[in-house]
C-alpha cells in the first residue's frame, strides 16, 4: 500500500473508531470515546451515590461497587451494581460495565429504606439497611440472581438521629458500622411562603447542622450491638458520608469523611478525641469532591491498593490511597469513573446552548450545570452528523474553571451554598464576532462574561452585572435568559422577581432598560407560578429560548419549567395546574401571534415524543432549539434535564397538546 493511501486508510479507521454512536430521537446523546466510555451513573437520576463496594465471586479479579438513586424517573430508583473490568493506564481511571438494577426486598422503589451499605464478610456480599430505630435489616446479596434478600432483623441501639451508614470487615474479621448522626440541630427554619430564612442582617435563621461519626463493632453480623456516641472530634459541618480505612502497610488507620459541600476530612481511629485533619494529594494541595452531597465508599482490590469511590450530584470519582504524610492521608487527585456504552454527561440539571463556541464552523455544546460551571462539547463531526467529545473540556476565566455558588446566601438557605444552577445564553454582546455568555444562576443575577480566543482556547472575563438605572437587575434564581436581536436591538428576555416574563433592550454594554411584560394574545402578562407553591425554591428555574420556532418570520418561546410551574396562569396551565398532577416533558412552546416589534403570544403548548409523554425527571429541564441533525434547517430540539443527559429529539416526532387537552386526560 502507498503511505498516502495507509494515511488515508488510518484516518477513516480513527474516525470510524471515534465517531458518534448515530442520533436516536427521544434518546440521549452517546459516548464517542474509542473505548465507549463515559462518566459512570445510573441513567434517569439526579445524583449516583455509592453505596458500598464487594467483591461478587471469589474468583472476581476486580471489586463490583453498588449505587444508590433515590432521586430521579421514578422507574429508575433503585439500587444497582457495576461490575469493574479494569483500569484505563492513560489517566489511571476505572472502568466498569454499566449499572443494572438489582432486585431488593423491600420491593418497589417508593419502599427503599432511608440509607444501607453493601460490603464483603467471609468471602458473602452482605448489607445493612435502615429498618426502625431499633433495628436494622441483614441481606445477603445473590449475584446470579441479581437479587438481595432479607436474611433477618438485627437489633441495634443508637440508630436515633442516624441517616447514613457504611460497613467493613476489618484485618481482625471483625465488622464495623460507621454511622452518621446529626447533633440534634434543626436546618430547617419555617418554610412559610411569606418569611425570609435569613434575618435582616442576613445571618440565617436556622441551625447550622453538624453530625459526626458513630461507631459499632461486632463479631458476628447477626448479634446486634449499639453504637458508640460520636466524639466532639469528628462532627463536621453538613456531614453526607463516612468510611473506615485500616492499611497496617502503609500505617493507616482511620476514618474518611466528606460533608455535602465536597470537603474530605481524615480521623485517627486510635482515639476518638484525635482532632480531624485535610486530606491532600501528592502536592500538598487539598482534595475536595465537586458536587452537592458527596457519599463515599472504600474499593479494596486483592493487590492491596485501596482507593476511595466519591459520588453525588456529579460524576462519580476515585482517589487511591498513596499513604500518610507529615499532615495527614496523601491520595492521588480525583479520577473521573467510566462506564463501557454511557452516554454524555454534563453534571445534574445540564442547560445546553447549541453554537460555533470555537469559531471551526460546525456547532458545538456549550452547557451550564448545578455545580455552577461551564462545559464545552466540541464537535469533531458535521452539524449533520455530530461526533461531540464525550469528556467536556470546563470553560475557564483567566487561570481557573468558571465556577459560580451562592455560597452563604442561598435561596433555600446556606447548605445550598456549592448549588451554582449555572444557566448561560451564548450571544457576542460586545459585538467583536466572538461569541460570549450571558447568564444567571442560584443568585438570580443577570451577568455577562466576555469571551477571547487565544491559541490555547477560548477564555472567559470575569463576570460583571447588568443594571438599569444604576441598581443590578435581579431576577428569580435557576432562570436561563434568551437574548437575540430584534428590530435592530439586543434584547434579554428573563423572570422578574414577581414571575413575569419581561423583555429588557440593551442600552450599552452594562446597561438594560426593561420595555414591561410579555403579554398573552389576551393582552394579560404570564408567568409560570403555581397557586399550589409555598416554598421560596418553587419559584423560578424556567429556561427561556426565543427562537422563529414555526418559521412564521418572528420569534416565539420555547420553555422549559420544573414541575412545579403553572404556564400562563397560577390558577389553571401546565404542567401543573390545580388539580393536574401529571408527568410530562416540561418542554412548552408558545406561538408569538403578534411581531417582534410587539409580540403577543398564545397560551403553550406541550410536547409528545413519539406520540407519548417523555419524562426526564421533576427539577427542571433546559430545551435547546437546534438544528442540530436537521437536514432541512428545520429546528430539532436538544433537552438537558436532571440526570446530567442531553436527549436529542426530532422535529418529526414532535406533537403537540393544549391546555385543555391535557385537563381532559386528567
Amino acid at each position: 500500500m502507498k503511505k498516502t493511501g495507509l494515511i488515508t486508510f488510518l484516518l477513516i479507521l480513527c474516525a470510524g473508531v471515534s465517531a458518534q454512536a448515530p442520533l436516536k430521537s427521544g434518546r440521549p446523546l452517546m459516548s464517542s470515546d474509542p473505548d465507549g466510555c463515559a462518566p459512570l451513573g445510573v441513567l434517569q437520576t439526579t445524583a449516583t451515590l455509592p453505596c458500598g463496594a464487594a467483591y461478587l465471586k471469589a474468583s472476581d479479579a476486580n471489586p463490583s461497587v453498588f449505587l444508590l438513586a433515590r432521586v430521579g424517573v421514578p422507574s429508575s430508583r433503585g439500587v444497582y451494581v457495576a461490575t469493574m473490568s479494569g483500569v484505563r493506564k492513560a489517566e489511571g481511571e476505572l472502568v466498569f460495565g454499566q449499572p443494572v438494577k438489582i432486585k431488593a426486598f423491600w420491593g418497589k422503589p417508593s419502599s427503599m429504606p432511608a440509607y444501607g451499605c453493601f460490603f464483603n464478610y467471609k468471602g458473602a456480599v452482605l448489607s445493612f439497611w435502615a429498618e426502625s430505630r431499633e433495628s436494622l435489616a441483614l441481606a445477603s446479596y445473590d449475584p446470579d440472581a441479581r437479587q438481595l434478600s432479607k436474611i433477618a432483623s438485627v437489633k441495634v441501639g443508637g440508630l436515633d438521629g442516624v441517616f447514613g451508614i457504611s460497613a467493613s470487615e476489618l484485618e481482625d474479621g471483625s465488622i464495623e458500622i460507621a454511622a452518621i448522626a446529626g447533633d440534634g440541630s434543626r436546618y430547617r427554619t419555617d418554610r412559610a411562603r411569606n418569611e425570609s430564612w435569613y434575618d435582616g442582617a442576613m445571618i440565617y435563621k436556622g441551625d447550622i447542622a453538624k453530625a459526626g461519626i458513630r461507631k459499632m463493632r461486632l463479631s458476628d453480623p447477626l448479634e446486634g450491638g449499639s453504637f458508640t456516641q460520636a466524639s466532639p472530634a469528628s462532627f463536621m459541618t453538613a456531614l453526607s458520608g463516612a468510611v473506615r480505612l485500616q492499611d497496617s502497610f502503609l500505617g493507616a488507620d482511620g476514618y474518611l469523611a466528606v460533608n455535602r459541600f465536597g470537603t474530605l476530612a481524615w480521623q485517627e481511629a486510635s482515639s476518638s478525641q484525635s482532632a480531624r485533619c485535610w486530606v491532600l494529594d501528592s502536592s500538598g494541595k487539598q482534595i475536595e469532591y465537586h458536587a452537592n452531597g458527596a457519599a463515599v465508599s472504600l474499593l479494596q482490590f486483592r493487590s492491596g491498593e485501596k482507593r476511595i469511590l466519591m459520588g453525588g450530584e456529579g460524576k462519580l470519582v476515585s482517589c487511591r490511597f498513596d499513604g500518610i504524610g507529615e499532615k495527614g492521608p496523601i491520595f492521588s487527585s480525583p479520577s473521573t469513573v467510566l462506564m463501557r456504552g454511557g452516554a454524555l454527561y454534563t453534571g445534574s440539571l445540564g442547560v445546553p446552548e447549541v453554537v460555533d463556541w470555537d469559531g471551526d464552523g460546525v456547532q458545538d455544546i456549550i452547557c451550564g450545570n448545578s455545580e455552577g460551571r461551564i462545559l464545552f462539547f466540541r464537535n469533531s463531526g458535521t452539524d449533520l452528523a455530530p461526533s461531540f467529545s464525550s469528556f467536556a473540556e470546563e470553560l475557564c476565566w483567566e487561570d481557573a474553571p468558571v465556577c459560580i455558588r451562592p455560597g452563604y446566601i442561598g435561596v433555600q438557605g446556606p447548605f445550598e451554598a456549592v448549588w451554582g444552577y449555572m444557566c448561560p445564553s451564548v450571544f457576542d454582546w460586545n459585538g467583536d464576532g466572538v461569541p460570549d455568555i450571558v447568564f444567571s444562576d442560584a443568585r438570580g443575577k443577570l451577568e455577562v462574561m466576555y469571551a477571547r480566543r487565544t491559541s490555547s482556547g477560548t477564555i472567559l472575563s470575569r463576570p460583571f452585572a447588568l443594571r438599569e438605572d444604576g441598581l443590578e437587575i435581579h431576577g428569580l434564581w435557576r432562570v436561563k435568559p434568551a437574548v437575540a436581536q430584534v428590530c435592530g436591538r439586543v434584547c434579554v428576555v428573563n423572570m422578574a422577581g414577581d414571575g413575569t416574563f419581561h423583555r429588557w433592550w440593551k442600552i450599552d454594554e452594562s446597561t438594560l432598560v426593561d420595555d414591561g411584560p410579555l403579554l398573552l394574545r389576551s393582552g394579560n402578562p404570564f408567568t409560570a407560578h403555581s397557586a399550589a407553591v409555598s416554598r421560596d425554591g418553587n419559584y423560578g428555574r424556567v429556561k427561556i429560548n426565543l427562537c422563529d420556532w414555526d418559521g412564521d418570520g418572528d420569534l416565539d418561546l420555547i420553555l422549559g419549567t420544573p414541575m412545579t410551574s403553572c404556564l400562563p396562569r397560577p390558577d389553571k396551565g401546565i404542567p401543573n395546574g390545580a388539580g393536574l398532577k401529571q408527568l410530562m416533558m416540561q418542554v412548552f412552546y408558545m406561538e408569538n401571534t403578534g411581531s417582534d416589534e410587539k409580540p403577543r403570544f398564545a397560551d403553550p403548548v406541550g410536547f409528545y415524543v413519539k406520540g407519548k409523554d417523555l419524562l426526564l425527571g421533576v427539577h427542571a429541564n433546559g430545551p435547546e432549539p437546534c438544528t442540530i441533525g436537521s437536514a432541512s434547517g428545520e429546528y430539532n430540539l436538544l433537552v438537558g434535564c436532571e440526570s446530567g443527559r442531553l436527549f436529542w429529539i426530532d422535529r418529526k416526532d414532535l406533537t403537540a397538546f393544549t391546555i385543555k387537552d391535557r385537563y381532559e386526560k386528567k
